[in-house]
């Protein structure tokens, strides 16, 4: 090998230490010889894959993800919500976030034995929560649709589950509403936002009083990571909602208007 060829792979091995960084060890039970995918969500393109890893025997693999790649990541074990996990990785992690699950029920069984980030525990918490909510949901609909025509006051068993399905909406609301609330300073709001239970969205994009809220958090996210892509397009996105709920209240009082 001539001295200019030893040279050129001497750096292309430098450069491809410092372009990755071990982000999450994993233990899927069930996993053994299947593959997982490993997603950025980005705040421009959305989802880009970044790579994929095959388990061992043991169900044991490892992800890598970008140099100094803070920000949303997203472990995919099969289809389904419940396969699909979203992660927060800090910045300088100290160690790989150590990732406990079922391959075949990645959220609901998922546990981060190490090391204790407050963030991830608290975004895997909350996915957890809204997929047992989303379960309650679908329990509550397949009640009515197995017994509307065969009890004898159907107006109490509808007027019960559509009280136990806003129940469990207006739950999962608060309960975000308070984690934006507590979690300013990383991007925990920009996932929440967008979710959804049952096909309706947690927050209303057309609400004033949602946009309100949710622009308090994105302005005071903004102070603590002024830098931040995810933030930046959050706040927009929330301007652009106020606008057009200001034009629709505008519309609405020139058409009453005799």
């Amino acid at each position: 090998m001539s001295r200019t060829s030893f040279l050129f792979l001497l750096l292309f091995l430098a450069v491809s230490c410092t372009r990755r960084t071990p982000g999450v060890e994993l233990e899927l039970n069930g996993g053994a010889g299947r593959a997982v995918a490993f997603w950025e969500i980005s705040a421009d393109e959305g989802p880009v894959f970044l790579d994929s890893v095959r388990l061992d025997k043991q169900g044991h693999g490892q992800v890598y993800v970008p140099k100094n790649g803070e920000g949303m990541y997203a472990l995919q074990s099969g289809k389904g919500q419940q396969n699909l996990l979203v992660l927060f990785l800090p910045q300088s992690p100290a160690a790989p976030l150590s990732l406990q699950a079922d391959f075949d029920n990645l959220v609901s069984t998922a546990r981060i034995a190490s090391p204790h980030d407050t963030l991830a525990h608290t975004a895997l918490l909350y996915q957890q929560m809204l997929l047992e909510a989303q379960d309650e949901i679908h329990k509550t609909e397949n009640l009515w649709a197995e017994n509307r025509y065969l009890v004898r006051n159907v107006d109490s068993l509808y007027e019960a589950c559509v009280q136990n399905i806003n129940t469990m909406q207006e739950t999962m609301r608060t309960v975000a509403q308070e984690l934006c609330t507590e979690n300013t300073h990383n991007l925990l709001p920009v996932f929440m936002v967008n979710k959804q239970l049952a096909g309706k969205d947690l927050f209303d994009m057309e609400s004033g009083q949602d946009i309100a809220f949710l622009l308090d958090c994105a302005q005071r996210m903004q102070e603590q990571q002024p830098d931040n892509a995810h933030v930046r397009r959050f706040l927009t996105t929330l301007r652009r909602a106020q606008a057009n709920q200001r034009q629709r209240t505008l519309n609405s009082d020139t058409n009453a208007k005799p």
